[in-house]
């Protein structure tokens, strides 16, 4: 028996209005910027390493150097990389 696969809603609500609500106050992208502008905000080595990045995909709760780098940014040592999720859905 084959059934139809149903309608992702979210994509459906962002195909409807996404482009076109005044104000969007979802978005999760920084499309305010080029390439140019965010990689000018990092160091030589941050560029170096952005260049090196591969386009594949990573682990479904973030990468691990991303949620290391996310957990070092808080003031204390009860959070940790494990603690982390980078998770969007």
């Amino acid at each position: 028996m084959n059934r139809p696969i149903r309608d992702f809603a979210l994509e459906v609500h962002f195909s409807h209005h996404e482009f076109t609500a005044r104000y969007n106050l979802t978005g999760s992208d920084a499309e305010t910027h080029s390439v140019e502008e965010v990689l000018a905000l990092g160091t030589p080595q941050e560029r170096e390493a952005y260049l090196r990045m591969p386009l594949g995909y990573t682990e479904t709760w973030g990468a691990p150097a991303l949620r290391e780098a996310i957990a070092a940014t808080y003031e204390t040592d009860a959070i940790g990389a494990a603690q982390v999720l980078t998770f969007a859905g």
